[in-house]
C-alpha cells in the first residue's frame, strides 16, 4: 500500500511539511471550516494518484503548476513482508520514475510504463489481462478527473463505451480469460477475411455481391455449359472422340497465352517509351565560364562548376538508371517470349488440337475461362458467406459466455451493496443496484430515488463494494461528491471506509457539520492523515491570492 508522500514545495508556516504518512483503511484530508478553496486538498488527491501512476498532478494545466512550478513528490510503497520501496517523480519529467534509497538519493530510473507494471504485480492486478490503470482509473473519483457520473462508475474515460465498462468488470472479477479466448478466436477470423480479400483484390477477381446475383451466376453457369457440349457436338470428330481433358487443357493453355501476349505487349510500349525519354536526356557541359568574368568581374566561377558537376553527375546517374531498367525490360520480354513459344508449341502437340478448328478452340476456350470466373465468384460469395456465419457464431458465443460472468457478478455487487447500503444508513434506505442488460448496455441507479445525494452514496458505496470483492486496493473520493451526501450517511460511509484492509483516500471540508453538536466525529479525527485551512495551506499558501508581480 501507499505509506507516505513528501515533498519539499508542501509548507506550513513556512516551515517543510516532512512526510505525510498514510495508513490502511480510511486516510482523510481535511479542509477548512469555511470550505476555502485553493488551499491543496484535491491537489493533495493528485498527488497520491501521481504516486500510484497517473498523470494529471504534473501534466494537466492548472494554477497550482503556474504558481508552485516544478517540484519532485517522493512516496513509498510498502507491502507486508516485504521492504519499503522509495520513489521520486518530477512534474518536470513526468515520464520518469526514480528508484531511492532510504535517505532519499536517487539510484536508478525506469519509465512510467515500467512502473505502471510493476504496481500491476505488486498490487496483484497484473494477471487480469488489462492495464493497472485501465482497471483502477474508474474508481479515482477526484475533481477534474472525470470519473464523476454516478449513472456510470465503471467509466475510465469519456471515449468508453458501456461495454468498454463492462469488461472491466470481467477483468476485476477473474472472468476475462474465456472470452479473450474467444477474442482470439475471432481476431484470427478477421485476419484471415483480411488475408483474403486481399488475395482477392490482387488477382483483380469480384466476388457475387448478392444472392441474387449468386443465383443468376449459377443460371449463366449452366446455360455457358450447354454452349460448350454443342460446340463439341458440331465437331467433325463428335462428342465421343473428343477428349474432354485434353481440350481443358488447351483451353487453360490459350487463356495463358492470351495473358502473356498481352504483358509483353505492354512490356514492348514501356521500352519504346523508356527508349525515347532516354534519347531526350541531354546536358552538354558549359566549355568556358573564364568569358563571364568579361560581363561580372569578381563573379565565382567554382560555384558554377560546382553545380554544372552535380547536373552533369546526376544526368549520368540517370542515364545509368534508364539503362538498367531498359535491360531488365528487355530480359523480362525474352522470357516471356520464350514462355509463348513454349505454349504454343504445347497447343500445336496436344493431339486434340489439330482435329477441331482453330476459331472452335478459341471460342470454347472463352466460354470455359468465362464459366471458371462465374464460378469463381459464387466461391469468393459463399467463402464471405461463411465468415459472416463465422462471425455470428462467435459473437453469439461470446454473448452467452459474458452473459452468464455478468448475471453472477451482478447478483454478487446488488448483495454486496444492499449490505453496505444498510450498513451506511442504518436500514429502511433503497439500496443502489447494477442491471446489466446485455454485453452492451448497463444501468446503475437507486430505484425510486434520483436524488443527487442518493445517486453519489451510491457510487461511492459501489467502489467499496469492488474493494471488496476485488483485487482491487484503493479508492480515491474527493470533497465535491462527498458534500452531496447526507451527513449521516457520509459517517456510516466512513465508518465502512475505517474497517477496510485497504485503502480510501478522501477529501472533506467543515468537519464539524456532520454533527448537531458541532463535534468532530472520531472516525474522523482518528484518520485525518492532513489538515489544511486558510494559512495552512499545503504549498504554505493559497494559489488564488493575488501576488505583486
Amino acid at each position: 500500500m501507499l505509506t507516505e508522500i513528501s515533498c519539499d514545495k508542501y509548507r506550513d508556516n513556512g516551515v517543510e511539511r516532512g512526510p505525510i504518512r498514510l495508513h490502511a483503511g480510511l486516510n482523510v484530508v481535511v479542509g477548512g471550516d469555511d470550505a476555502s478553496n485553493s488551499i491543496g486538498k484535491t491537489t493533495f488527491l493528485l498527488a497520491i494518484d501521481f504516486a500510484l501512476g497517473g498523470d494529471s498532478y504534473a501534466s494537466k494545466k492548472s494554477s497550482m503548476k503556474r504558481r508552485i512550478g516544478p517540484h519532485e513528490v517522493f512516496f513509498t510503497h510498502s507491502f507486508e513482508g516485504d521492504q519499503d520501496y522509495r520513489f521520486c517523480r518530477s512534474t518536470a519529467d513526468y515520464n520518469t520514475v526514480w528508484r531511492c534509497d532510504d535517505t532519499g538519493a536517487l539510484v536508478s530510473s525506469m519509465t512510467i510504463g515500467a512502473f505502471r507494471d510493476w504496481l500491476a504485480a505488486k498490487y496483484d492486478l497484473g494477471e487480469l489481462g488489462s492495464s493497472f490503470r485501465n482497471l483502477q482509473s474508474p474508481f479515482l473519483r477526484v475533481y477534474g478527473l472525470k470519473h464523476e457520473d454516478v449513472d456510470r462508475p465503471l467509466m475510465a474515460n469519456g471515449n468508453d463505451s458501456l461495454s468498454d465498462d463492462l469488461h472491466r468488470l470481467l477483468h476485476l472479477y477473474g472472468c476475462y480469460k474465456e472470452v479473450a479466448d474467444i477474442e482470439e478466436r475471432k481476431e484470427k477470423l478477421d485476419d484471415d477475411k483480411k488475408a483474403f480479400q486481399n488475395a482477392r483484390n490482387r488477382k483483380f477477381i469480384r466476388g457475387a455481391e448478392t444472392r441474387a446475383e449468386y443465383e443468376e451466376n449459377e443460371r449463366k453457369i449452366a446455360r455457358l455449359e450447354t454452349q460448350m457440349k454443342e460446340i463439341l457436338q458440331s465437331c467433325e470428330r463428335g462428342a465421343a472422340d473428343f477428349d474432354l481433358e485434353t481440350e481443358n487443357y488447351i483451353a487453360e493453355l490459350s487463356e495463358e497465352l492470351v495473358v502473356l501476349k498481352r504483358s509483353r505487349a505492354a512490356l514492348r510500349r514501356n521500352l519504346a517509351a523508356m527508349e525515347r525519354d532516354l534519347s531526350m536526356i541531354d546536358f552538354r557541359k558549359t566549355k568556358d565560364f573564364e568569358r563571364l568574368l568579361e560581363f561580372f568581374p569578381g563573379f565565382n566561377i567554382k560555384h558554377l562548376e560546382e553545380i554544372e558537376a552535380f547536373h552533369a553527375e546526376n544526368v549520368k546517374n540517370l542515364r545509368e538508371q534508364h539503362r538498367e531498367e531498359s535491360a531488365d525490360m528487355r530480359d523480362r520480354i525474352n522470357n516471356l517470349d520464350i514462355q509463348i513459344d513454349r505454349i504454343e508449341l504445347a497447343i500445336k502437340n496436344a493431339g486434340a488440337a489439330p482435329s477441331l478448328p482453330r476459331t472452335t478452340i478459341q471460342s470454347y476456350a472463352d466460354i470455359n475461362s468465362y464459366v471458371e470466373q462465374l464460378r469463381h465468384a459464387n466461391e469468393l460469395y459463399d467463402q464471405n458467406q461463411q465468415f459472416k456465419i463465422d462471425a455470428a457464431a462467435i459473437k453469439q458465443e461470446r454473448e452467452t459466455v459474458e452473459m452468464g460472468h455478468y448475471n453472477v457478478i451482478q447478483q454478487r455487487i446488488n448483495d454486496e451493496l444492499k449490505k453496505l447500503n444498510d450498513q451506511a444508513t442504518g436500514g429502511g434506505i433503497s439500496a443502489p443496484r447494477i442491471e446489466i442488460q446485455n454485453p452492451d448496455r448497463y444501468s446503475y441507479e437507486v430505484r425510486d430515488d434520483d436524488g443527487t445525494g442518493s445517486r453519489n452514496r451510491g457510487m461511492f458505496l459501489f467502489d467499496v463494494a469492488l474493494l471488496n470483492q476485488t483485487p482491487l486496493k484503493f479508492v480515491i473520493h474527493d470533497s465535491p461528491g462527498i458534500k452531496q451526501v447526507e451527513d449521516g450517511h457520509t459517517i456510516g460511509m466512513f465508518e465502512i471506509y475505517s474497517q477496510l484492509d485497504k485503502q480510501v483516500f478522501i477529501a472533506i471540508d467543515k468537519a464539524d457539520k456532520f454533527t448537531e453538536s458541532g463535534q468532530v466525529p472520531s472516525v474522523i479525527t482518528e484518520n485525518t492523515v492532513l489538515k489544511l485551512d486558510r494559512g495552512h495551506e499545503l504549498f504554505g499558501e493559497a494559489w488564488n491570492r493575488e501576488q505583486n508581480d
